[in-house]
């Protein structure tokens, strides 16, 4: 499946040296001519070979699942959007901070319900043709209406508008010139404080062409469009359609000709993505340079952050590995024993091995549910941190000491379940099962096969501990808060714990509808204590990411929302 495979050289070996494909050899070269016996003898030097600098080779982790943005709820689908859509707000290179993007200007009323987009003008699609706010209103109707049948991904945008009201959500004033309302019921007339961050990711909220959908069948209510998840027609730099996917292997974007931002010489003109599910693959195709950027767990980093001409940096991002406690065991119910039994339990986790060797030193402590680079997140500080006396004393204290033989809870076995998949997070969940047994607590140890099998674990509720990861739908702490710690009824408990706290609730949803950053800092302070006191999961780190790229591509950035942005990247 995966270009360039082969054996890892064992440790220490010296650093393959990266095959470059040379295979002409040149026929007007630098000539020796040597006199031996009366016969002259050429020898021909062979020519430097030139990269192509204008293609971009990338080995990413898995394949796109579609490239419908309106639909597309995945990494990888998201990597090849951000890289052929455009979104209205958009955020600063590689800093979190939001502006202007196919709007180049916003108006807010005074009531924050209500904003006003001036539309780019001059701006142009993959075919050509201009880009107006009637485009704007064909790609917002269309995630109201179709709804994400295959994903689910149109809540971002429809937990804002009304997808039973088009007309009271989308006005278009004049050609480049459309209002967008806050005219959801559910909000109660309140205004939403993250509205402006819904809109700057590709999935859901990239700017397609209006006559394009149109023209390749239209929209339809909970009806995938199969043409549109197969093709593209954004104003991004690149543009993609059907017969450049080949399922399994690689997909290839091309140079989008009309693209606002203009092109020279330097922009890479095509991005070659090839699917390496096989780790040791993509570490081969790094080594050989038939990769220019590479993405790799991190326990496999080191492989090649040793070999000259690679760059392995670490990069901030805003994934929160977590453990979640399942409150409907008896044994950590939402009273007093069980508030004592998930205190200890935080102090048992061993924050700082976790982070050093599961995850290779690759991760930073997480204080709580706001993860850093994010506003907001200044409110937390590191709580807990392991100490296992302090949680056995918790756990005598909640009434849960060792019986005869050693074991806490009657010999009860806590089932911990993680996701094999996620080679980090199996490992952290190893040695969360080590750390229980110095507690006296027994467990079983269930690493589903599949992210498919983990995530069925996750909706039946079917576990004690879950071992999970968060990563942003979109950048604002709401984000994070609702499915971490607020219930049910508000939209949170992702992970079907039954945490319901009063106190959590009521700041947390005060929180969505702030307008001002120290009322809403006010509210999230209020939500971390309450979390503190009465934990429903463990915050373990924040993961950083590795991406891997040849030193021969200059200008490289990472954005810890939109990842990769290859139109910026020189391949010299």
């Amino acid at each position: 499946m995966a270009d360039g495979g082969g054996a890892t050289p064992p440790p220490g070996a010296p650093p393959a040296k990266r095959g470059l494909g040379w295979r002409l050899w040149a026929i007007l070269a630098v000539v020796v001519v040597l006199v031996i016996a009366g016969v002259a003898i050429v020898v021909l030097q062979p020519k430097t070979p030139q990269r192509d600098t204008s293609t971009i080779v990338y080995y990413m982790q898995s394949e796109p699942v579609t490239m419908d943005p309106s639909d597309a709820y995945d990494l990888w689908s998201f990597v090849a959007l951000q890289n052929t859509y455009d979104t209205l707000v958009g955020y600063n290179k590689d800093t979190t901070q939001l502006v202007p993007d196919l709007a180049t200007s916003w108006d807010v009323s005074a009531s924050g319900l209500n904003y006003t987009f001036h539309i780019r003008q001059g701006v142009k699609f993959c075919d050509g043709n201009t880009l107006t706010a009637n485009d704007v209103y064909a790609s917002f109707r269309k995630i109201l209406v179709e709804a994400s049948p295959d994903s689910g991904v149109a809540w971002i945008v429809n937990q804002t508008m009304d997808p039973n009201n088009i007309a009271g959500s989308l006005w278009v004033k004049d050609t480049y010139t459309i209002q967008m309302n806050m005219s959801n019921p559910s909000l109660g007339g309140q205004p939403y404080a993250a509205f402006l961050s819904t809109l700057a990711t590709v999935e859901p909220s990239a700017i397609m062409e209006a006559s394009w959908i149109n023209a390749h069948g239209g929209v339809h209510f909970y009806t995938p469009n199969e043409y549109i998840k197969q093709n593209t027609m954004g104003t991004g730099p690149y543009c993609m359609q059907a017969s450049d996917w080949i399922k399994g292997s690689q997909m290839t974007l091309h140079q989008n000709p009309y693209f606002w931002r203009n092109w020279t010489s330097a922009n890479p003109k095509t991005v070659v993505m090839k699917f390496t599910s096989d780790p040791t693959s993509r570490v081969e195709a790094v080594r050989s340079g038939a990769a220019d950027v590479a993405d790799l767990p991190l326990s496999m980093v080191s492989q090649v952050s040793g070999i000259s001409g690679v760059v392995a940096k670490a990069n901030a991002t805003v994934k929160s590995e977590i453990m979640t406690f399942n409150m409907t065991n008896p044994y950590m119910a939402d009273n007093a024993s069980g508030r004592l039994v998930r205190r200890a339990f935080s102090y048992a986790f061993d924050y700082n091995a976790t982070i050093s060797q599961d995850f290779a030193g690759y991760a930073s402590l997480l204080p709580g549910p706001i993860p850093a680079g994010m506003q907001f997140f200044d409110v937390q500080h590191q709580y807990y941190y392991q100490n296992l006396q302090l949680a056995g004393q918790l756990l005598n204290q909640s009434g849960y000491t060792m019986n005869a033989q050693g074991f806490r809870f009657g010999g009860y076995a806590f089932r911990i379940v993680a996701d094999g998949s996620q080679l980090e997070e199996a490992n952290a969940a190893r040695r969360w099962q080590s750390t229980l047994s110095k507690l006296g607590v027994k467990t079983d140890l269930i690493v589903e096969p599949s992210t498919d099998a983990w995530d069925t674990a996750r909706a039946a509720g079917a576990y004690d501990f879950f071992v999970a990861h968060w990563v942003l739908d979109y950048l604002d702490a709401d984000d994070y808060v609702t499915p971490m710690v607020m219930n049910a009824t508000n939209g949170g408990d992702y992970w079907h714990t039954g945490f319901d706290n009063l106190t959590i609730n009521t700041y947390g949803l005060a929180a969505r509808s702030e307008l001002t950053s120290a009322a809403r800092a006010s509210d999230y302070t209020q939500v971390y204590n309450a979390a503190m006191a009465n934990p429903d999961m463990v915050w373990f780190c924040q993961q950083e990411y590795v991406p891997i790229h040849q030193s021969y591509i200059q200008g490289f950035w990472f954005n810890p929302v939109t990842w990769y942005n290859f139109y910026f990247y020189q391949k010299t």
